[in-house]
Formats: C-alpha cells, structure tokens, sequence
C-alpha cells in the first residue's frame, strides 16, 4: 500500500502496488498512478540535521522507502502542463483505491457439449439478421434461409471429450 498526497491536498489518497515491498520502486508507482507531469517526493532522513524532510526522487528504478510511520508515502507536486483532476466526483478521497488487474486466466474453461452448440448457434443466428440480408437473399426462398451459416461441429474440436 502506498500513500500519496497530491500539492497541498491534506488527505492522502491510497492505492495498492502488487510489489514486494522491499522491492517497491517509483517506477511501480507510476505506472499504476498512470499520472504525468508531476514531481514525486518522498519522506527521507536528512543526515545533516537528523530532520525528515521531503526528498525529490526521478528515477524510476529508485526502491522507496518507508516514512518514520512505517508506510510509503509519496508527494506529488504539479509542474506546467499537467491536468489535475481527482476523478473521485465528490466522494471522499479515501474511497478511491486503485487496483492493478491480476493475470489473465492460464487455460481455457471447459464448455459441455451442449453448450458449445448454443454458442455456436447463437453465433450463427446474429449473423442471418444483417442489414445486406433484404438485399443479398431476398431471391432466396424461406425454406433455406433456415440453412445459411450452419456449421458442421465435429467431435475431435470438441473440448472435454
């Protein structure tokens, strides 16, 4: 989880990177932020005065460290040419929570042998109700238009059999 406050804002906003986090980068950041023309600043220990104090970071690769709370919490401050907007529509801002998608699923579902056939059927269907229909086949008769786009399902693409 990482904490970020954009300008002045008071309230932080909240999003998930999924990186360990001893591992966590600006980079990872940014890329689920998905935000441009901004400065990113994080809390460090300033050796000279023992201070906390706000630290500019521009490398992406740069890991992130945690605040003297314990968290990563980041500042974004606007710079020229970048276009602000919160997205949250009035709802508070710690009700927004971005999530970076999981993987695609590894292997197809497995579809019965009825149900392959309704999909196929349905998908047969949608394509007799095009808008060329009343022009391509109106020499048709009735009888085969019932016959168009029908396909043969053979067992060995069958899945589960």
């Amino acid at each position: 989880m990482v904490y970020y406050h954009i300008d002045d804002e008071p309230t932080p906003y909240l999003t998930e990177v999924h990186v360990p986090p001893d591992l966590i980068t600006l980079g990872d950041v940014k890329r689920v932020l998905m935000r441009s023309n901004f400065k990113y600043y994080c809390k460090a220990l300033d050796q000279d005065t023992g201070c906390e104090v706000k630290a500019e970071i521009r490398d992406d690769m740069e890991r992130l460290h945690r605040s003297s709370n314990g968290r990563f919490e980041l500042f974004l401050l606007t710079t020229e040419g970048s276009t602000h907007s919160d997205g949250s529509s009035g709802l508070p801002k710690t009700a927004r929570h971005h999530v970076v998608p999981g993987p695609a699923p590894s292997s197809m579902y497995y579809l019965s042998q009825n149900a392959y056939r309704q999909a196929v059927q349905q998908y047969d269907n949608s394509l007799l109700s095009t808008d060329s229909e009343s022009m391509v086949s109106a020499g048709v008769p009735q009888y085969m238009k019932g016959s168009f786009n029908r396909r043969q399902i053979q067992t060995q693409y069958m899945m589960g059999e």
